[in-house]
């Protein structure tokens, strides 16, 4: 079995994806120096049995959750139609398949949570605090049950190859 998960990179990208896929080391679009510390934090303070399942914030493939015909928006939670999410988008998106026992559910909430904690410059106390609970609330997709987290994320912990890849174009 297969789910679609969704997945943006930058237009000149695409040709390099559709031959060679997703690797897991791609940084992306992590260029905000808050998001970079965040994740740094979270890394140095991820539990042990999370590692040994291959999940990071430094190493996975990150998509949007898929719903039929609609995918969860980071940015706000809501449901919204794939075709007009990509037209209001200067990414191109791209429909992925991948194996669900490779799919963990963050909840970017929580992760939102980390991230304004370092940019504030918050103690290590509150720091570590905060970023337990992120790690708590990271689940295997198959135990995810639907708005359980306002906005979720999912993380894949393997690299997806170039055929499990499809560019959604303006009619889908």
């Amino acid at each position: 079995m297969r789910v679609v998960i969704y997945h943006e990179i930058r237009p000149e990208s695409l040709d390099q994806v559709l031959t060679e896929g997703i690797k897991r080391s791609d940084k992306g679009e992590k260029t905000d120096s808050v998001v970079q510390r965040a994740d740094e934090c979270l890394e140095a303070r991820i539990p042990e049995h999370l590692v040994a399942q291959g999940l990071s914030r430094q190493d996975v493939v990150y998509g949007y959750m898929s719903t039929g015909a609609k995918l969860i928006d980071i940015r706000n939670g809501e449901a919204i139609d794939v075709d007009r999410f990509s037209a209001d988008r200067e990414l191109v998106l791209l429909r992925i398949t991948v194996d669900p026992a490779k799919c963990y559910v963050s909840d970017l909430d929580a992760y939102d949570a980390v991230k304004m904690c370092v940019k504030s410059g918050a103690d290590d106390t509150m720091v570590s605090r905060l970023c337990e609970r992120y790690w708590t609330r990271v689940v295997p997709l198959a135990e995810y049950r639907d708005s359980v987290y306002r906005r979720p994320e999912i993380m894949v912990v393997s690299d997806i190859e170039p055929e499990d890849i499809e560019v959604v174009t303006a009619d889908g």
